[in-house]
Protein backbone atom coordinates (compact mmCIF):
# COMPACT_ATOMS: atom_id res chain seq x y z
CA UNK A 1 0.00 0.00 0.00
CA UNK A 2 1.41 3.37 -1.04
CA UNK A 3 1.52 6.45 1.31
CA UNK A 4 -0.18 9.14 -0.08
CA UNK A 5 -0.58 12.81 0.94
CA UNK A 6 -4.62 13.03 2.34
CA UNK A 7 -4.39 9.27 3.10
CA UNK A 8 -6.14 7.66 5.92
CA UNK A 9 -3.56 4.68 7.80
CA UNK A 10 -2.38 2.59 10.73
CA UNK A 11 0.49 2.80 12.23
CA UNK A 12 2.54 1.61 15.15
CA UNK A 13 4.20 3.62 17.70
CA UNK A 14 8.16 2.98 17.26
CA UNK A 15 9.35 5.76 19.22
CA UNK A 16 8.78 8.70 21.12
CA UNK A 17 10.50 12.06 21.26
CA UNK A 18 9.63 15.36 23.56
CA UNK A 19 8.25 17.13 20.62
CA UNK A 20 6.40 14.11 18.90
CA UNK A 21 5.72 10.32 18.22
CA UNK A 22 7.43 8.52 15.13
CA UNK A 23 5.42 6.12 13.49
CA UNK A 24 6.01 3.09 11.09
CA UNK A 25 3.70 2.95 8.50
CA UNK A 26 2.52 0.49 5.67
CA UNK A 27 4.83 0.59 2.88
CA UNK A 28 7.96 0.31 5.52
CA UNK A 29 7.64 4.31 5.67
CA UNK A 30 8.28 6.10 8.79
CA UNK A 31 6.25 9.35 9.77
CA UNK A 32 6.05 11.91 12.44
CA UNK A 33 3.18 13.19 14.22
CA UNK A 34 4.07 16.25 16.19
CA UNK A 35 3.02 16.75 19.74
CA UNK A 36 0.34 19.79 18.31
CA UNK A 37 -1.09 17.13 15.63
CA UNK A 38 -2.06 14.56 18.47
CA UNK A 39 -4.87 16.37 19.55
CA UNK A 40 -7.39 19.33 19.36
CA UNK A 41 -6.70 19.50 23.65
CA UNK A 42 -3.64 20.78 25.28
CA UNK A 43 -0.49 18.27 25.53
CA UNK A 44 2.11 18.65 27.84
CA UNK A 45 3.77 15.02 27.17
CA UNK A 46 3.58 12.72 24.34
CA UNK A 47 3.30 9.77 26.58
CA UNK A 48 -0.12 10.72 27.81
CA UNK A 49 -1.37 10.37 24.58
CA UNK A 50 0.62 7.54 23.07
CA UNK A 51 2.89 4.98 24.16
CA UNK A 52 5.90 2.60 22.12
CA UNK A 53 4.27 -0.43 19.85
CA UNK A 54 0.69 1.18 19.88
CA UNK A 55 -1.47 1.30 16.90
CA UNK A 56 -2.68 4.53 15.86
CA UNK A 57 -5.58 5.63 13.27
CA UNK A 58 -3.10 9.03 11.24
CA UNK A 59 -4.14 11.16 8.39
CA UNK A 60 -0.63 11.94 6.04
CA UNK A 61 -0.95 15.91 6.22
CA UNK A 62 2.28 16.39 2.91
CA UNK A 63 5.05 14.36 2.29
CA UNK A 64 7.93 16.56 1.56
CA UNK A 65 10.35 16.93 -0.91
CA UNK A 66 13.31 15.00 1.35
CA UNK A 67 10.60 12.16 1.96
CA UNK A 68 9.52 13.53 5.50
CA UNK A 69 5.94 12.42 6.00
CA UNK A 70 3.99 14.73 8.55
CA UNK A 71 0.88 13.05 9.94
CA UNK A 72 -2.21 13.80 12.11
CA UNK A 73 -4.05 11.74 14.85
CA UNK A 74 -6.10 15.63 15.79
CA UNK A 75 -7.54 15.74 11.95
CA UNK A 76 -9.30 12.43 12.81
CA UNK A 77 -10.70 13.53 15.60
CA UNK A 78 -14.65 14.31 15.61
CA UNK A 79 -15.23 17.78 16.36
CA UNK A 80 -17.65 17.64 19.70
CA UNK A 81 -18.02 21.57 20.96
CA UNK A 82 -16.89 21.62 24.44
CA UNK A 83 -19.22 23.34 27.31
CA UNK A 84 -17.32 26.35 27.37
CA UNK A 85 -17.23 26.74 23.61
CA UNK A 86 -21.04 26.21 23.33
CA UNK A 87 -21.52 28.86 25.98
CA UNK A 88 -19.81 31.29 23.80
CA UNK A 89 -22.06 30.36 21.02
CA UNK A 90 -25.40 31.12 22.94
CA UNK A 91 -25.67 34.53 24.62
CA UNK A 92 -27.29 34.68 27.84
CA UNK A 93 -30.93 35.52 28.06
CA UNK A 94 -30.45 39.08 30.29
CA UNK A 95 -27.88 40.08 27.52
CA UNK A 96 -30.25 39.33 24.61
CA UNK A 97 -33.71 41.20 27.08
CA UNK A 98 -30.61 44.41 27.63
CA UNK A 99 -29.87 44.83 23.99
CA UNK A 100 -33.89 44.94 22.85
CA UNK A 101 -34.09 47.55 25.97
CA UNK A 102 -31.52 49.21 24.60
CA UNK A 103 -32.93 48.98 20.59
CA UNK A 104 -36.70 49.88 21.60
CA UNK A 105 -35.28 53.43 23.45
CA UNK A 106 -32.60 54.08 20.76
CA UNK A 107 -35.85 54.06 18.26
CA UNK A 108 -37.83 56.05 20.95
CA UNK A 109 -35.16 58.39 20.61
CA UNK A 110 -35.00 58.48 17.18
CA UNK A 111 -38.45 58.93 16.10
CA UNK A 112 -38.26 62.14 19.00
CA UNK A 113 -35.32 63.60 17.18
CA UNK A 114 -36.93 63.30 14.09
CA UNK A 115 -39.93 64.86 14.88
CA UNK A 116 -38.04 67.68 17.01
CA UNK A 117 -36.10 68.39 13.06
CA UNK A 118 -39.29 68.00 11.09
CA UNK A 119 -41.11 70.49 13.53
CA UNK A 120 -38.33 73.44 12.99
CA UNK A 121 -38.24 72.79 9.00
Amino acid sequence: MKVEAGGIYTGKVSSITKFGAFLDLPDGKRGLVHISELSDEYVKNVREIVAPGQEVKVQVLRIEEDGKIALSMRSLEEKVPSERQSAKKQPPAVFIRDIQQYLQESDRRLTSLKEQIEAKR
